[in-house]
């Protein structure tokens, strides 16, 4: 028989909590209740619990904290020769930008921001605006299918499951992911787990 989720507590350690599924608002309540900081992303934050297990002190700076501090605001004019630069933030700045040069049609998606945010100081904003306009035609393909970010977890679960079972119900799907995610392991979703009821 499977051993049930533990709590998210001091006492875990920092394997033992990376081998199971937690929301973000658990999270957030632990860094809190630690006095850890609980900006940045969902991924960010368990890199920083996993530290403060492995080590009982906090890191000294996540990247996002960091960045905050160091580059509250993009200085100047964005222009489209320069290079992503340091610090990029998907913000109103960068978003008038883009509408500037793209026009109101212009969103941010999470493969652009990532796009971005892999980029910095690699790659000029005309090569950010190119790979917007270009993911617009890949989404136009009836075969087009979007990455999803690792940290959208379900989403991903959810969507493996429909591309090996089309005709499969939403609610078998939901079970799967509830019984897959209590476990340790990743919460990939595999077909023989339709199997182990």
């Amino acid at each position: 028989m499977t051993q049930p989720r533990p709590n998210l507590n001091r006492d875990l350690t920092s394997a033992t909590f990376r081998s199971y599924y937690w929301l973000k608002e658990e999270l957030v309540a632990f860094c809190r209740e630690h006095d850890l900081s609980t900006s940045g992303s969902k991924i960010e934050i368990t890199d920083r619990i996993a530290y403060f297990l492995q080590n009982g002190v906090a890191p000294t700076q996540s990247i996002a904290h960091s960045t905050k501090k160091q580059n509250p605001k993009v200085e100047g004019q964005l222009s489209m020769s320069e290079f992503i630069r340091e610090g990029y933030r998907s913000d109103e700045e960068h978003r008038a930008f883009f509408k500037s040069v793209i026009g109101d049609e212009f969103k941010f998606t999470v493969g652009f921001m990532q796009f971005c945010k892999d980029n910095i100081g690699k790659k000029t904003y005309a090569d950010a605006v190119a790979w917007w306009l270009d993911e617009q035609k890949r989404k136009r393909d009836p075969n087009y299918k979007p990455d999803i970010a690792p940290q959208f977890e379900y989403n991903r679960f959810i969507h493996a499951y429909f591309e090996v079972n089309p005709d499969g119900k939403l609610e078998e799907a939901i079970r799967l992911w509830k019984e897959v995610k209590s476990k340790p392991g990743d919460n990939i979703y595999r077909p023989e787990q339709k199997d182990t009821e």
